[in-house]
């Protein structure tokens, strides 16, 4: 079963560009799928696709899809090299994850009624929330961690559904598949407690308020 039918590629400024012969989600043989290095970015455009769906049912169901799946097929296309910055060791994540799971096991014992329920509830929406929106969970505030996509962007929450969905195969086969199929990395960045250390003194701070002297390590940490 084919989804789409490509013909044969044709060089870009660039990048290459797919002719779209047919498939299970192609009305009729219309439109290119073209990927290609802009900026210093690999960006893919679909043109003049023509959808087997009705037009309604195919902006409710399969449009939304096309950005999320591109993205993820991109990011295996880019690779991990150049990293987008220094990998965390296992020991180090290992460490950050079981902050998090404590911390999550430690709100679920304040629930009366099925708590192991509630663990997992909580467990999901916490590692969910905190990775599509700022990377970082509470362990990896602590110890220095951020979630990124390999690209260095912040993660899709897309990509941060898959990487929890595909842990449990990660943990079977004791390798970051979770990571790899979801195309995100953990890097290390200063800790909350390691950004405090860097702060001068109350006098200096004093005789340089036109500057914030903190900026600098605020950016670094952005």
């Amino acid at each position: 079963m084919t989804l789409f039918r490509f013909g044969a590629p044709r060089a870009l400024d660039g990048g290459w560009s797919w002719p779209i012969i047919d498939g299970l989600l192609v009305g009729r043989s219309a439109g290119t799928f073209a990927v290609a290095w802009r900026d210093g970015r690999l960006v893919s455009t679909l043109d003049g696709y023509q959808p087997r769906l009705p037009r309604p049912l195919y902006r409710l169901t399969q449009l939304p899809l096309h950005p999320v799946v591109t993205r993820l097929v991109l990011l295996q296309l880019r690779g991990r090299s150049p990293s987008p910055g220094v990998p965390a060791g296992p020991a180090q994540r290992g460490a950050a994850a079981g902050v998090d799971l404590g911390l999550c096991a430690a709100l679920a014992l304040t629930v009366r009624r099925r708590r192991l329920l509630a663990f997992a509830a909580l467990a999901t929406g916490y590692h969910l929330g905190l990775w599509a929106t700022t990377g970082r969970t509470v362990g990896g505030l602590l110890l220095g961690q951020r979630l990124v996509g390999i690209d260095g962007s912040p993660p899709s929450p897309v990509q941060a559904l898959v990487r929890l969905l595909t842990l449990p195969l990660a943990g079977m086969r004791l390798r970051a598949l979770h990571d790899e199929l979801a195309g995100t990395e953990v890097v290390h960045q200063a800790s909350g407690i390691q950004r405090l250390k860097r702060l001068p003194s109350p006098g200096s701070l004093h005789s340089s308020a036109s500057r914030p002297p903190w900026s600098s390590a605020s950016r670094r940490a952005m």
